[in-house]
C-alpha cells in the first residue's frame, strides 16, 4: 500500500468525522479531543487492516504472487499460503473436499511489507 493511499483516507475520514469543540476552553474538550483521537487512530489501525483483504469472488490480478487465503466451510475455517493461477488458487487444487470454499484472500506482501 502507498502511502498516497492511506494519506487520502485519512482526509477523507478526517473529513467525515471531525468536530470543532467549543470556543470556551475546558477540560472536558481535552477529554473529548484526545478520546476523538484514540478512536481515530483505532478505527486507522482497523481500515489498514480490512483494506488488504479481498473479497473470494475478486480475483488477484498478479498470478503466481504468494497470497494468504482463508478458507472454511460451514463449520470452521482455517488459513493457507496459496497462489491464483488459472482461475482458481493452487491451494484448492489438493483439497478435494468441495464443501471448502474460498472466504477472503490477501497478498502476502501486503500483510508483511511496510508501507512505500
Amino acid at each position: 500500500m502507498k502511502r498516497e493511499e492511506i494519506e487520502k483516507a485519512a482526509k477523507k475520514y478526517a473529513n467525515e468525522n471531525a468536530y470543532i469543540p467549543s470556543d470556551v476552553y475546558a477540560e472536558n474538550n481535552m477529554i473529548e479531543m484526545k478520546e476523538s483521537f484514540a478512536e481515530a487512530f483505532k478505527d486507522g489501525a482497523e481500515w489498514r487492516i480490512n483494506s488488504m483483504w479481498h473479497d473470494a469472488e475478486e480475483q488477484p490480478k498478479n498470478w503466481y504472487e504468494t497470497c494468504l487465503v482463508e478458507l472454511g466451510t460451514l463449520v470452521s475455517s482455517f488459513f493457507t499460503l496459496s497462489y491464483y493461477h488459472h482461475g482458481g488458487f493452487s491451494c484448492l487444487d489438493e483439497i478435494h473436499n468441495k464443501n471448502i470454499q474460498v472466504i477472503k484472500w490477501a497478498y502476502l506482501k501486503d500483510l508483511t511489507h511496510n508501507v512505500e
